[in-house]
C-alpha cells in the first residue's frame, strides 16, 4: 500500500513538473521610422507633444523636460491602402510661457509640424511653423509673423540644425531647439499678422 501511494506521488510530481504550456508568440511586424524629430527644450517650462501616429500608436504624447530636455519624436506611418499623397503625421506642441512673466499673454503657445506621404515612396514635411501664410496660421503663434495682439509680451524661436522648409525624403531626421523669449508688442504693417513682438 505504501508502494501505491508511493508510485501516485512520485506520478503527480512527474505530471506536474512536466505539464508545461507553451504558448504561440506571433511575430508583428513593424513599420519603418519614416519621421525623426529630436526636441531640444530650452524654455523654463514642460513642453507637450502629441504626434497623432507616432511608432505604431495614434496620438502619442510626450512631455520634454524644461532647462534642456530631449525626446525623439517619431512616425512610422504608412500608406494602408489610402490615395497618395496623404497625411502621415502631425507634431502638436504645446508650449507654456516663461515662469519669469507675472501676467504672460498669450497664456499658451503651440506649434505644429505636419508631414505627408508623397507618390514615389517619399515623406515631405508640409508644416514647420517658420513660414506664414493664411491656411497655416493656427499651426504657430506666438512667434514672429504669428503675433495676433499688442498685448503679447513673449514669443518663443525655433532653431533648426537643417532646413525643415518642404523638407523632402525616403526619411526625414531633424532637430528642433525651442527657446523662449520675452517681448514687447508692437504694431507692425510690414508682419503678416500685423504686430511684431521686440
Amino acid at each position: 500500500m505504501k508502494n501505491y501511494y508511493l508510485i501516485m506521488l512520485l506520478s503527480l510530481i512527474f505530471i506536474g513538473c512536466n505539464n508545461k504550456k507553451v504558448e504561440k508568440v506571433e511575430k508583428v511586424d513593424i513599420a519603418p521610422t519614416l519621421v525623426s524629430i529630436t526636441y531640444i527644450n530650452s524654455t523654463d517650462q514642460p513642453i507637450t507633444v502629441v504626434a497623432t501616429w507616432g511608432k505604431n500608436v495614434a496620438n502619442d504624447t510626450t512631455v520634454i523636460a524644461p532647462n534642456g530636455g530631449k525626446a525623439v519624436i517619431e512616425s512610422n506611418c504608412s500608406v494602408n491602402g489610402r490615395t497618395l499623397p496623404t497625411e502621415c503625421s502631425e507634431f502638436h506642441s504645446q508650449l507654456l510661457p516663461p515662469s519669469t512673466l507675472d501676467q504672460p499673454n498669450p497664456s499658451t503657445g503651440n506649434f505644429w509640424l505636419s508631414y505627408q506621404l508623397e507618390p514615389g515612396g517619399t515623406v515631405k514635411c508640409i508644416r514647420d511653423g517658420l513660414w506664414y501664410s493664411n491656411e497655416d496660421n493656427e499651426g504657430a503663434a506666438p512667434m514672429d509673423n504669428y503675433i495676433w495682439s499688442e498685448w503679447t509680451n513673449w514669443k518663443y524661436e525655433l532653431v533648426w540644425s537643417g532646413d525643415s522648409h518642404f523638407q523632402q525624403g525616403k526619411t526625414i531626421t531633424n532637430t528642433v531647439e525651442i527657446k523662449p523669449v520675452e517681448c514687447k508688442s508692437v504694431a507692425d504693417p510690414t508682419s503678416p499678422s500685423k504686430f511684431s513682438c521686440n
